[in-house]
């Protein structure tokens, strides 16, 4: 994959095993990849399925409730792993409601190693343009045209999380001020991603001016937990 394929590309499994392929190669990505344990997920991998989640929920309906806490808890396992003992709690407290098929996907796709996980979270959407389409000779285009709005989402989730590999980012310890940690730790923890705006003006303060760094926080998203810019002023991996 090239630079301009990276920024380009409409296709979420084609972009996770270019990320892989590198970091198999040893070619340097910000440490986002180490080797978790088996039946775990690295920490942008389950920050990437919990945001394209997100995307999908309204089509689940209110689902018991359980689905935004769902997401919340797979947010909480991003950044500090799960035990067998808190997944097996998390299978049995979202069991305890009637759910759907989707619902179901939703559960597999934030609790298991990500396999074909983000195919699974498109295929919710999918489902629901082939059902709510009445004429029949027209279900697969609507099927087929909402796997694409889908995956393209998921590419922009991706591209947010780990940046252009091809340029990487080294961030200054000098920029990480008080005042510009209490902002992205706020922004973390609320997801008030709408302030990456009052980011830039911070980091400029401080004496950031990496082009590409500043440039993304300008841009008006997607950003979601686990945005790049945020991780490397709050120093996570």
């Amino acid at each position: 994959m090239t630079e301009s394929e990276w920024q380009t590309c409409t296709s979420p499994r084609r972009m996770i095993r270019y990320l892989r392929r590198s970091a198999a190669q040893g070619i340097e990505l910000y440490s986002w990849f180490s080797h978790p344990a088996r039946g775990t997920l690295p920490r942008k991998f389950r920050l990437f399925l919990a945001a394209s989640c997100r995307r999908v929920a309204p089509f689940l309906g209110s689902a018991n409730g359980r689905v935004g806490k769902l997401i919340q808890f797979a947010e909480g396992f991003a950044d500090h792993p799960p035990s067998k003992e808190d997944l097996q709690r998390v299978h049995n407290w979202f069991g305890k409601g009637r759910c759907s098929i989707q619902t179901v996907r939703l559960l597999w796709g934030l609790t298991s190693p990500l396999g074909s996980a983000a195919g699974e979270l498109r295929n919710i959407p999918g489902h629901h343009a082939r059902s709510a389409t009445a004429v029949k000779a027209e279900k697969y285009s609507a099927q087929r045209a909402a796997l694409d709005d889908e995956a393209i989402a998921q590419c922009g989730f991706i591209r947010d999380l780990f940046g252009n590999p091809f340029r990487p980012v080294r961030f200054d310890p000098a920029w990480r001020s008080s005042s510009a940690v209490g902002l992205g730790e706020a922004m973390y923890e609320s997801r008030a991603f709408d302030r990456m705006e009052e980011l830039t003006g911070v980091l400029e303060e401080v004496g950031c001016a990496v082009p590409e760094l500043l440039a993304h926080c300008r841009k008006p998203g997607p950003h979601v937990r686990g945005c790049w810019a945020v991780d490397l002023l709050l120093g996570k991996n």
